[in-house]
């Protein structure tokens, strides 16, 4: 490093060999404040050029450094630079141009795509990443180390126990075959090479990273140029691949592809492939057996032919396998080339071979403008190519937060294959197609439009319960769409009788620490529960410990100078959603665990936002947004106060600064401004000014927020959200998701409460025990709910004069709370909420309610006493 730097800064940067051409078209530096510009080594890698029917190899580039603080980079052409564009696009990085230099700023860890004038084949595939740990002991027997240089090693056969380290600046022309072993590593920061002639280098199959029958293997961080496929697993369990990249150019030179697998991580990879990306089967070749509990994470896919993400094609019609558990999280699509119309499909669900497809999951995926192609793909088919027998089926798939922005694809496909080979259950939650979010009752679709019409999808036949839904993204209505309300809904304000407890409010009496969300007892009982194991509390932190999101190793997407979940910043949504939620749920696996590497995580999420966010934009959705988010920021400091000890002063107050000056300020204006939302606002503003009451020991804030959920002439309170005769909620006319998205606020609001001493559980004759019950009973099937159209207290929700069924039957993690408090603790009766629990129980996570409910509230019983 040079004199000069700035604490914390370092840049390294990986000698180059000959064993791979150097890039030609682009080059590149960087530098670190305070220090000077360092080349970085470019090299040229094969990638392919699908636009005619036969494979053509174009060349591209890649560079890799790796750095800690703050990184300046300068990308320079050859030529005159018109545009140039940075992907993803979600990361919000924008080059700066003058004539044939281009530079911008990284200050984490990215893998990048720098293009000039559109061009995706002459462009720079940049991997930035975080520093090694430490390199392994080289006189460990088991260490099999390959420093800076070229090592032709043709095929490595590793056993148990075997750790494979290639250094920065180590190429190594071979593959790793892993066969009925366990516990092995691969990593480093070198580069696996497979030259296009191999000269009979390899034998058998030539995939570069082979693991077969085999439990505990991982691979961490390394650069593939495969001669097939990157990585081939099967029969295996407990693999994790992380933080690899790959580029492929030839024929079925796919990136990842799993068999008869389970239990496997690929968390965090850059795949540029000229097959598919991620391919999960069930039974090829050798392979037989069922296919389970895959993820795909916080990755970046570029299909230039065939498909980014492939599930399903191949099976044992002698012995049908079943694939299940599937989540796809985190993704950004770049690319999807493919002429084949039957190969079309950015996430392809194509169940064959007697294959029983089941319960996926894909979520928070970006995609963006591929050149040919179709979003999705989902059928039941029988391509006799590669099958000798149709699909049995495709059931419960659920796409949440699915974006496309672009003008190329094509048709979509969801279609069956016969009556009893069909496809059950899929729903599409908070689609959007070039920014419009697509769904059953959106504003101006003709009534005898499908749904499906709008999204650009051909919905073929055996396709049942398809279904397009908002859910939990608080209020997107406006002039025109209706609420339902309560008979009694002209009340706006006064005194509101049945309020338990106190009537000070905390005025004359100290805060109870911690205490906002949970209590000291709770995190005993937390710590309890992940230690003895003890049941049904211990499905749900599985459920916490198996999210990506919990994870000590979470890569923030962010953080951003401005935060908006609408308007010109509404790209940040999916990002800092991810990061608030990732801060929360590190700090229930602290409390869980004592591992501190999550708090630490937790207080690196929040403290790259202390020092970058400026603000909350006044957009439509900004007190959602601050009520939301703030809520989890405020709970996450409130614990970590109380529970480690090692955050620096320095640190908390940035962090309280944000919360106060950029937060606060929101939720002050929604409070100050005359009653315009629907219902589910209200509390979701109150919990987060209510937890901030609390955390800074200010009563008149907490006097505020009792005051607001009692007796506000808005259609958010206790009195105006739920009927007192029936329990029918303000939002029951518009769909079946808001309203459980205002209960579970309201229910965080009472608990909040309970945990100071104050008991607005029991507020109007325990009316939110009404509420959740109506709810239940209507979205468990029950149609003999009553429903009366009522004025509500802005008179712009009014025109629904039936129950909705909108996403009926959709359950979210809010009931657990509210059970535990009305049935265990207060002896009432709440039976059909007691049916949901038995749908829903272990509950897990939803990125608007804490969540994890199981967990943080079966038996427990907050403080227990009432002041």
């Amino acid at each position: 490093m040079c004199p000069g730097l700035c604490p914390g800064q370092r840049l390294i940067v990986y000698p180059s060999t000959g064993a791979l051409p150097a890039g030609v078209d682009l080059s590149v530096r960087a530098r670190v404040a305070g220090g000077s510009w360092r080349d970085v080594p470019v090299y040229g890698v094969s990638v392919a050029d699908g636009t005619d029917p036969a494979y053509v190899p174009r060349q591209s580039s890649m560079a890799y450094f790796d750095f800690t603080g703050r990184v300046e980079v300068e990308v320079r052409s050859r030529h005159e630079i018109g545009v140039a564009r940075v992907r993803p696009l979600s990361y919000g990085i924008r080059p700066e141009v003058s004539g044939n230099v281009l530079r911008f700023f990284l200050d984490r860890p990215r893998n990048i795509s720098v293009e000039v004038d559109g061009n995706v084949f002459d462009n720079l595939q940049l991997f930035a990443g975080a520093p090694p740990a430490a390199e392994p002991d080289r006189a460990d027997s088991n260490t099999i180390y390959y420093g800076p240089g070229v090592h032709k090693v043709g095929t490595v056969r590793l056993t148990s126990g075997k750790q494979v380290y290639l250094a920065g600046g180590a190429v190594v022309e071979g593959q790793f075959l892993i066969d009925h072993q366990e516990n092995v590593h691969i990593g480093g920061r070198g580069i696996l090479f497979q030259p296009r002639s191999d000269s009979g280098l390899f034998r058998g199959r030539h995939d570069a990273l082979k693991i077969d029958y085999s439990s505990n293997v991982s691979i961490d961080d390394i650069i593939v140029i495969p001669n097939t496929y990157t990585v081939l697993m099967g029969c295996s369990r407990g693999v994790q691949v992380r933080d690899i990249k790959s580029f492929s150019a030839g024929g079925n030179n796919d990136g990842i592809d799993v068999f008869c697998c389970e239990d496997v991580l690929i968390d965090g990879v850059f795949m540029r492939n000229s097959d598919d990306c991620i391919a999960i089967y069930g039974h090829r070749w050798g392979y037989y057996g069922n296919t389970r509990n895959i993820r795909v994470v916080n990755s970046t896919l570029w299909a230039d032919i065939a498909h980014p993400v492939l599930v399903g094609t191949h099976g044992d019609p002698a012995h049908p396998d079943t694939l299940e558990d599937l989540r796809f999280f985190n993704i950004d699509v770049l690319d999807h080339h493919e002429n084949q119309v039957d190969y079309q499909g950015c996430i392809s669900i194509d169940a064959g071979d007697s294959n029983l497809v089941r319960r996926v999951r894909c979520e928070d995926i970006r995609v963006e403008d591929f050149r040919k192609g179709q979003l999705v793909n989902l059928r039941v088919m029988y391509n006799k190519k590669y099958n000798t027998a149709p699909g049995r089926g495709i059931e419960d798939v659920l796409f949440k937060d699915v974006s496309y922005n672009g003008t190329h694809a094509g048709l979509s496909i969801i279609t069956g294959y016969d009556e009893g080979r069909g496809i059950r259950n899929v729903v599409f939650e908070n689609l959007r197609i070039n920014g419009v979010l697509v769904w059953d009752r959106m504003p101006g679709k003709p009534a005898w439009y499908k749904t499906s019409d709008l999204a650009g999808f051909y919905v073929g036949e055996h396709v049942d319960g398809l279904r397009f839904v908002v859910t939990g993204m608080g209020d997107r209505g406006g002039a025109g769409v209706g609420d339902g309300g309560g008979p009694e809904a002209g009340g706006r304000g006064g005194p509101s009788p049945g309020v338990g407890g106190s009537a000070d409010w905390g005025e004359k009496r100290a805060f109870v620490h911690p205490g906002i969300l949970l209590s000291a007892a709770d995190l005993d009982h937390i710590r309890a529960v992940a230690g003895d194991h003890r049941m049904p509390e211990y499905g749900s932190f599985e459920l916490l410990r198996d999210n990506p999101l919990a994870s000590a190793g979470y890569k923030m997407k962010g953080p951003f100078g401005v935060i908006s979940r609408d308007g010109d910043y509404s790209y940040t949504k999916p990002s800092f959603e991810a990061d608030f939620s990732a801060a929360w749920l590190n700090t229930l696996m602290w409390v869980a665990t004592g591992d501190s590497a999550h708090a630490r995580r937790s207080l690196g999420i929040l403290e790259a936002y202390a020092d970058s966010l400026r603000t909350i934009p006044s957009t439509n959705d900004a007190p959602l947004l601050a009520g939301l988010e703030g809520m989890k920021i405020v709970n996450v400091m409130e614990i970590l106060r109380y529970t480690y000890k090692n955050i620096p002063a320095a640190t908390t107050g940035k962090i309280n600064r944000m919360i106060v000056s950029v937060f606060m300020p929101v939720c002050k204006k929604f409070y100050d401004t005359p009653a315009y939302t629907n219902g589910n606002w209200g509390p979701i503003v109150t919990k987060a000014w209510m937890s901030a009451a609390i955390y800074f020991d200010d009563r008149a804030m907490y006097k505020k927020a009792v005051d607001f959920y009692c007796n506000a002439d808005d259609n958010g309170t206790i009195r105006n959200y739920i009927s007192g005769a029936t329990g029918q909620i303000q939002e029951s006319g518009r769909d079946q998701g808001h309203p459980q998205l205002g209960l579970g606020a309201m229910a965080t609001v009472c608990q909040i409460a309970w945990n100071q001493g104050d008991d607005l559980y029991s507020a109007l004759d325990n009316r939110l025990l009404r509420g959740f019950e109506y709810v239940a009973k209507y979205n468990l099937g029950f149609d003999d709910v009553p429903f009366a159209t009522w004025k509500d207290v802005t008179g712009k929700y009014c025109d629904w004069t039936v129950i909705s069924t909108k996403s009926r039957g959709h359950f979210i993690p809010v009931y657990e709370m509210v059970y535990n408090h009305y049935v265990r603790m207060e002896g009432l009766e709440m039976p059909y909420t007691a049916r949901v629990l038995e749908k829903l129980r272990p509950e897990g996570y939803d990125r608007d309610q804490p969540g994890f409910g199981t967990l943080l509230y079966y038996g427990t019983g907050g403080t227990g006493k009432m002041r």
